[in-house]
């Protein structure tokens, strides 16, 4: 411990002497662990930071699977309360999931009605979790218990910041959700983010289901799987007592409601706001940043590397009078390592304190693509810390080793003569300064071709043809679950609503959908072609499906390729009829004429005729150019739940004025809302938008991190061969030759280096290929065009360098040692 002690008081009075080369390997190594940072601590705050709740190591999220089916799915209230009046493992079991509501009375007379992402949850969700409210009280047992009898609703700590001004007197006050006054009882605390991926606004209980969960009757249906289930264990239960109970109360309550061949399973885990599947999803996500951000730590140790190298040339006399005077190499290289340590440490303290601020900047810089800004907890935390010294040490070893291992191995003689070509010429001509070059080219090279894939897959995605005519084309949408429709009143209101808009200046056509192309959502359904049904217990066939009125497909500019599309007796008589893809068309009835085929969507459900066979379109998802998809024309029972899809003129800039008028002219409560269909794309262009955005700046870090690289390692080694050069030059060498000489040996190395980044960005673009939205992952104009950048910046490194050995003096040259 004392040589040690030793160690870093002579690492840090040698560092303390050379200020410009420590703040510049500092600041060099701080950036490549402060991005690697960055991108743990957002993972951390999604990923692995457990629950803000009262101890939450016993807390534990309960899922449910069918057929051991590997999605981890949701349950039914029927199930939750039997799960929770019989188990004998946990001393709390609450149920929970996502709600919307329109927010219309707060208070403010001039605020405009606000959609809201909440929760309901059961009654005593807050109790089970430990969590008290920041102002007023969480929910009474009693106001869990009778449906619809206490409309009472805790707010938010953002929510009421941002629209109660942070009202210390809001308890006891009534605001309006969904057309219902509402009692506020509580605020959250500060910091309180649920049990949601997204911090929920507003709090209600499960029996208000019908307010904030309109269309159908969840609180009775056992087949309806909606709630998530989180649960307290027992003091001294174990995670395996509880999974051995929950199976057996699952074989007693849920498998005799389950259908035949259907067997219903379990789990049960660590509580998290993310399912294993969603866990899964960031978590690949997250080892695709790592390796990104990782390429960038390891150019960073490169050039550190060769600072390194250039700092050990000018130490050649000190060590060589340290081993003179009986110090061991192995005594040495411990105290470059030490160096090298401390470098690191000091960088990765730089490192964790940017880390902070580049994770709230990324948040605020990146909103979600509905236009809020993230929201995550990305305080330092044990694993943050450990992870950022863990990292600092694996840097030291990795930009400090090999330096440190040249530096020891010296001829004496010319070391105690400052003669420094002894290391120098090794340097020179050593496999570590080719390793150097090829590392940071390479991975510049990686980095440089998927920003550039991404961003020209941005680029296509804002180009691609979906399929159908997606300009002048408006969806509007009333609240007609949340207002109480039936759908006879629903009917009558789309028939009055679609004639007076169809009249409006400006209008061409409406037409009546379930599912908007491109939106959020989407359906998918089983499907049984006649004849062709499944054996017993095998898998059924899924496609996407909609319900649409007769003119959609004339509408969205949809051609039918055979037979015809829906007709209004159609929808009127709900004739079991039905119009799928072409791409479906193939994958059923291959060299078949569908035209007259039947299929059904279950076992007890009557059998369709296909009429129509519409052209492919990218509807579900804008990277699947063919979409396998059955339409089903509209009926009286759906159409509470339909939207209106509004076709204007040509060049149209704006909805028709008269169209928000038109739809409350049958009634004045209804909140109306109206978007582009253009916008839609906004939600899938976000990910490759971030994508391009993400890796054109780290594409951007890799390419000055090499063009820095490679100018030190050029530069170092023209120093170290000055007298090779006088000789040449004295020998009838010309200027031209040592130009040709010196670019010549530095590019069979970057030839190399591209050589062997091509190989990593090939892969890598593979990986990339979900995201590219049909441009070939071997994409040769990108991948030609980045490596001729790189060999062009590769040259310039390398031109001043050696423009600079031109001009040697021979007779300088020959006296410089």
């Amino acid at each position: 411990m004392s040589s040690l002690w030793q160690d870093l008081r002579y690492a840090a009075r040698l560092l303390g002497k050379n200020p410009g080369f420590t703040a510049v390997a500092v600041l060099t190594l701080a950036l490549g662990i402060g991005v690697n940072t960055t991108i743990f601590s957002l993972y951390n705050a999604i990923a692995l930071r457990p629950l803000p709740v009262r101890d939450p190591a016993r807390v534990v999220s309960i899922y449910r699977s069918v057929s051991n089916d590997a999605r981890f799915g949701v349950h039914s209230y029927p199930d939750f309360r039997d799960y929770r009046e019989h188990n004998t493992v946990f001393s709390g079991l609450v149920a929970y999931s996502g709600a919307h509501a329109q927010l219309s009375g707060s208070g403010d007379p001039s605020a405009t009605a606000e959609p809201l992402d909440g929760a309901i949850v059961s009654g005593d969700y807050f109790s089970v979790l430990g969590v008290d409210a920041a102002i007023g009280r969480t929910f009474a047992a009693e106001e869990d218990q009778i449906r619809g009898a206490h409309s009472v609703v805790i707010l938010g700590y953002g929510l009421w910041q941002r629209r109660f001004a942070a009202d210390a007197n809001i308890a006891g006050k009534q605001i309006t959700l969904n057309g219902l006054a509402y009692t506020v009882v509580g605020v959250t605390p500060r910091g309180f983010t649920g049990t949601l991926p997204e911090t929920p606004a507003f709090w209600v209980p499960l029996m208000m289901q019908e307010n904030v969960l309109p269309g159908r009757e969840l609180l009775t249906a056992r087949d309806a799987g909606w709630l998530r289930i989180v649960a307290r264990l027992k003091p001294g239960v174990t995670l395996a007592q509880a999974q051995a109970e929950m199976e057996v109360l699952a074989s007693q309550y849920t498998q005799p409601h389950a259908e035949k061949d259907k067997r219903i399973t379990l789990t049960v885990l660590p509580a998290s706001a993310l399912t294993p599947a969603q866990k899964g999803d960031v978590t690949s996500l997250a080892v695709l940043m790592m390796a990104a951000v990782g390429l960038i730590l390891l150019m960073a140790c490169a050039n550190v590397a060769n600072l390194m190298v250039a700092h050990a040339v000018s130490r050649q006399k000190e060590m060589g009078v340290r081993l003179s005077l009986g110090a061991t190499r192995g005594r040495l290289f411990r105290q470059l390592l030490t160096e090298s340590t401390l470098i690191a440490l000091l960088a990765g303290a730089c490192a964790l304190l940017a880390a902070v601020w580049m994770s709230d900047l990324l948040q605020r810089v990146i909103p979600l693509p509905g236009g809020n800004p993230l929201s995550l907890d990305v305080t330092p935390d044990v694993r943050i810390v450990g992870f950022t010294i863990i990292l600092s040490l694996f840097t030291s070893v990795a930009f400090g080793f090999l330096p440190a291992l040249g530096a020891t191995r010296l001829d004496l003689t010319c070391a105690l003569r400052e003669e420094g070509s002894a290391f120098g010429r090794r340097f020179s001509r050593s496999r570590l300064r080719a390793a150097l070059v090829v590392t940071q080219v390479a991975g510049s090279l990686i980095l440089l071709v998927s920003a550039g894939l991404l961003l020209r897959a941005l680029e296509k995605a804002r180009t691609v043809d979906p399929g159908f005519e997606i300009k002048n084309l408006f969806v509007v949408s009333a609240d007609l679950r949340v207002q109480g429709y039936d759908p006879a009143r629903a009917e009558e209101f789309h028939r009055r609503t679609i004639a007076r808009m169809s009249a409006l200046p400006g209008v061409k056509s409406v037409a009546l959908v379930q599912v908007v192309p491109l939106g959020a959502d989407f359906y998918a359904t089983a499907v049984m072609p006649e004849g062709r049904e499944p054996a017993p217990g095998a898998a059924l066939a899924t496609v996407s499906f909609n319900i649409v009125s007769p003119n959609y497909f004339e509408t969205l500019g949809i051609p039918l390729v055979l037979g015809r599309g829906f007709r209004e007796q159609d929808a009127r008589d709900g004739a079991p009829v039905a119009v799928i893809t072409e791409s479906m068309a193939r994958r059923f009835w291959p060299g078949e004429n569908p035209i007259g085929k039947r299929l059904r969507q279950g076992e007890k459900d009557p059998y369709r005729e296909v009429i129509g066979v519409a052209r492919d379109t990218r509807s579900a998802y804008l990277w699947e150019a063919a979409t396998q998809c059955l339409y089903l024309p509209v009926s009286s029972k759906n159409q509470p739940d339909l939207k209106m899809l509004l076709r204007t003129e040509r060049d149209a800039e704006s909805l028709p004025g008269g169209v928000p008028g038109a739809v409350r002219e049958f009634d004045g409560r209804l909140q109306v809302s109206a978007a582009r269909l253009e916008d839609n794309m906004a939600l899938w262009l976000w990910p490759s938008r971030m994508g391009a955005m993400l890796s054109g700046v780290l594409g951007f870090l890799a390419l000055l991190l090499a063009a820095v690289g490679l100018y030190g390692i050029a530069a170092f080694s023209v120093s170290q061969r000055t007298r090779e050069i006088g000789v040449r030059r004295a020998l009838g060498a010309q200027a031209s030759d040592i130009y040709r000489l010196l670019l010549g040996q530095g590019s069979r190395l970057v030839g190399m280096a591209i050589a062997i980044g091509l190989v990593g960005a090939i892969c890598a673009s593979h990986v990339l290929a979900k995201f590219l939205y049909g441009l070939d992952a071997m994409d040769a104009a990108t991948i030609a065009g980045v490596a001729l950048l790189l060999a062009g910046v590769a040259l310039a490194a390398g031109t001043i360098p050696a423009r600079r050995a031109m001009k040697v003096d021979p007779l300088v040259a020959l006296r410089y040692e």
